[in-house]
């Protein structure tokens, strides 16, 4: 004959083990999804304070005499990026927006990708009618940046180096 007592099915620990566990484990497993924002791919939302993926493809139109043989190699050669731009702040106008961003680079030859900051995290700021992103926020000897309208239509890129502009084109929204 057996000496353990079953469990009682009734009473605050019962009720604890059936009813609010189980509802705490939904709230944790579901919570990442509640907090999740919706992305727009519309630049100009940046300015209502939602967060923007622009697919952009990068071409090399105008390469320096000091930017380099592999990059003068590259002319005319397109590379896909994906800029996210996170929207934090609530300033009172478009103008006034700014924040971080973090750019999807593996298709970017060595030559541009080592322009980008090395903690994988960039700037942006709206610029009259366009958004500006740093790839690495305060360098200006070795920065990409990118200028894509806030209407939609192609933007420009430049690489900028210890002697200036050594590389720049265009950005065409896909």
């Amino acid at each position: 004959m057996s000496t353990k007592v079953p469990a009682p099915r009734s009473g605050p620990r019962y009720a604890l083990v059936t009813t609010v566990l189980p509802l705490v484990a939904a709230a944790f497993a579901l919570g990442p999804l509640a907090c999740a924002h919706a992305t727009s791919s519309r630049l100009a939302d940046l300015c209502r304070g939602e967060s923007v993926t622009a697919r952009v493809a990068l071409v090399i139109d105008s390469v320096a005499t000091v930017g380099g043989d592999e990059l003068a190699r590259m002319k005319n050669e397109r590379f896909d990026i994906a800029v996210n731009l996170f929207s934090q702040l609530e300033p009172t106008s478009c103008a006034d927006r700014s924040g971080e961003a973090s750019v999807e680079i593996g298709d970017l030859p060595d030559e541009l990708a080592s322009a980008a900051s090395k903690a994988g995290t960039a700037h942006w700021r709206v610029d009259s009618l366009a958004v500006v992103v740093e790839l690495n926020h305060g360098v200006r000897d070795n920065n990409l940046s990118l200028s894509l309208p806030l209407d939609g239509s192609d933007g420009h890129w430049a690489l900028s180096r210890f002697p200036g502009v050594v590389a720049q084109g265009r950005l065409i929204r896909e």
